[in-house]
């Protein structure tokens, strides 16, 4: 499965909204409490943005500069770049405004993903630094999350790797950033994979080698090492209020907890106020002009920004599916249902494309449903809908003969084109880490 530039992070509600009661909603955004009904169910997102394909890690940062406390940051797997989320003031469940956000790319910071194993990002409050396990490179990033400057506009690029699924309004920022001031805190450790902050000691875990090492947050200097049986250390965690350190142990897919002894003589060492960077000079700004792109209107509220129409699906390379044929760029030409992207109707149904707005699915005999998921032993004789719990008392009781269905527009203007899009990338991004 190819990556796709859709992937990217999405927030969801911990607890339930006032007035947003239900977790489940149909394609409407109306509640949906029966996952075997005919219309397909989706868990409510409050905010979601893109273009971070293959993500390895994601840190959230507490900075006090963000009114609304949404800034993430993000390991691109895909593009080996660090970037920075905004999500700003999320849309919440029951609607799709995406205009408000905004996105950076740090080019200069590149990352080497490792496939399986996490590469942790945590951000310290003070100093205000993010941390990065840079898996592949063997290091640990230290990132001075207050430096840096806009260099141009990402959308320049045109298609190419930082096309992004976005609002054309100009509330939608997304950037490359450069200048920014880093350092690797440690060059020392192996497969570098979870990460966790306690005071002033950053724990790393090493995926190869089992081992936690303890280092002084601002020198990155060794305090003190911890061998693990583990045979591929990835997530890691502290619990602040007493310092019990927890490690995920994928290939036993176990989860352990080591506990602090008094033996401890210095829980907490001392350290500089601040990192010490390298002094480097930044070159000057590039003059930009936001590229001129064909913006692709879709009716589920967003605005793709793409120099392809919809020839591209139809391409050399798209009839026969081959490895110059993107599947990024097929999505955002306007296919939601194409010969080389996964078939979206289940129980064999095929699907009918709608250029730039949705598909159709239809249902082989002894299926129904927005997606062919409902099996049916009498096939309904009238309405297009049919759900296996009515019990109307006007039922026919002849034997009609067994018809194909063929389900309302799916994704026309409607509400749940984004979710079945992100329940694919995220099953894409599963089957690529195992």
């Amino acid at each position: 499965m190819k990556a796709n530039f859709f992937m990217g992070p999405s927030m969801y509600e911990t607890v339930q909204l006032e007035g947003k009661n239900a977790v489940m909603v149909d394609q409407m955004g109306r509640p949906c409490d029966e996952p075997e009904a005919s219309e397909t169910c989706f868990f409510t997102h409050s905010d979601m943005l893109h273009s971070a394909p293959l993500c390895m890690g994601i840190g959230h940062d507490p900075e006090a500069a963000s009114p609304f406390g949404n800034v993430y940051w993000l390991f691109d797997g895909l593009n080996g770049t660090l970037m920075r989320f905004d999500f700003e003031k999320p849309h919440y469940p029951g609607s799709l405004d995406h205009q408000m956000a905004n996105v950076r790319r740090y080019e200069e910071i590149r990352l080497t993903r490792v496939p399986g194993v996490v590469s942790h990002i945590v951000v310290d409050a003070s100093p205000h630094t993010v941390y990065i396990a840079d898996t592949g490179a063997n290091r640990v990033i230290a990132l001075d999350a207050a430096s840096g400057r806009f260099d141009e506009h990402a959308r320049n690029d045109l298609g190419g790797n930082y096309t992004i699924w976005s609002s054309e309004q100009a509330t939608f920022e997304y950037s490359v950033y450069t200048c920014a001031r880093f350092k690797n805190l440690t060059t020392a450790i192996t497969h570098p994979s979870g990460l966790a902050l306690h005071g002033n000691v950053l724990f790393v875990a090493s995926y190869s080698t089992g081992e936690i090492s303890a280092l002084n947050k601002v020198t990155g200097e060794l305090i003190q090492l911890l061998q693990t049986s583990a045979q591929g250390v990835n997530g890691l965690a502290v619990q602040a209020s007493t310092g019990r350190l927890f490690y995920a142990d994928g290939p036993s897919n176990s989860v352990m907890a080591v506990d602090p002894t008094a033996a401890c003589s210095d829980d907490q060492p001392s350290v500089p106020a601040t990192l010490d960077y390298a002094e480097s000079e930044c070159p000057a700004p590039r003059k930009t002009t936001l590229g001129v792109a064909v913006a692709v209107a879709h009716e589920d509220g967003y605005m793709n920004m793409t120099s392809l129409g919809e020839e591209y699906g139809e391409s050399e390379d798209c009839q026969t599916c081959n490895e110059n044929c993107n599947n990024d760029m097929i999505l955002m030409s306007g296919y939601l249902c194409h010969r080389c992207i996964p078939e979206p109707c289940k129980n064999g149904g095929s699907c009918t494309n709608y250029l730039g707005e949705g598909y159709t699915c239809n249902c082989p005999s002894g299926f129904t449903g927005d997606h062919c998921q409902v099996a049916y032993s009498s096939p309904p004789t009238s309405d297009s809908t049919y759900s296996p719990t009515s019990s109307s008392s006007s039922e026919s009781t002849s034997s009609p003969t067994p018809i194909s269905f063929s389900t309302s527009l799916a994704y026309g203007a409607i509400f749940h084109a984004p979710f079945l899009l992100v329940l694919w990338i995220v099953a894409a991004l599963l089957g690529e880490l195992l």
